[in-house]
């Protein structure tokens, strides 16, 4: 099939304004990194919807609700962070369970990071699991993290597949979480 010059210029155009008008369409959080300070929070918020659709936190892979709402807490130097504490049941016969966050991100990510910290004085264990669409682990983060907020989990993948987030601690100390990242 031939086409003519005159003609290929027109297919051109179009397919170039079919692109911008694809472009115009996408959602903004898709096309920026996102972040959760928690800075622009009253205290005592429990964080599960304010930062969605980019964020939504006590989603778990399944899309289930679980784990703990991070609750804003304002530290001694005036900076706001969340608080997780460990989960508890009403009945005594249940052990509590060390904080977990669970948290849907609303466009894929390739890199998720958090900084995090403790409020006691002992050092405690923390992961941070990505999955992908399916609830598959694409990559996980461990480290052992003091009461000081510059304990950086960071998890980079080569392609944007990250959709849920688990944040755990090893042990019942509550948790400090600030500044929850992501980005294409």
């Amino acid at each position: 099939m031939s086409t003519s010059k005159p003609a290929f210029r027109i297919l051109r155009r179009a397919a170039a304004s079919a692109a911008a008008i694809t472009l115009l369409a996408a959602p903004a959080s898709a096309e920026r990194n996102v972040s959760a300070t928690f800075d622009d929070l009253p205290t005592g918020t429990a964080v599960s919807g304010q930062y969605a659709p980019a964020i939504t936190f006590g989603v778990n892979v399944l899309g289930h609700p679980d784990g703990v709402f991070p609750v804003v807490t304002r530290l001694r130097s005036g900076e706001h962070v969340g608080r997780a504490t460990p989960e508890t049941e009403p009945s005594r016969r249940v052990r509590p369970r060390p904080p977990s966050i669970w948290g849907r991100l609303g466009a894929p990510a390739s890199n998720l990071s958090v900084q995090v910290g403790t409020f006691g004085s002992r050092r405690v264990r923390v992961t941070l699991d990505a999955y992908d669409s399916t609830g598959t682990l694409v990559a996980r983060a461990t480290r052992t993290v003091s009461k000081r907020l510059d304990n950086q989990l960071r998890i980079a993948v080569p392609h944007a597949v990250i959709t849920t987030f688990h944040l755990t601690g090893g042990s019942l100390a509550p948790l400090r979480v600030d500044n929850l990242r992501t980005s294409r």
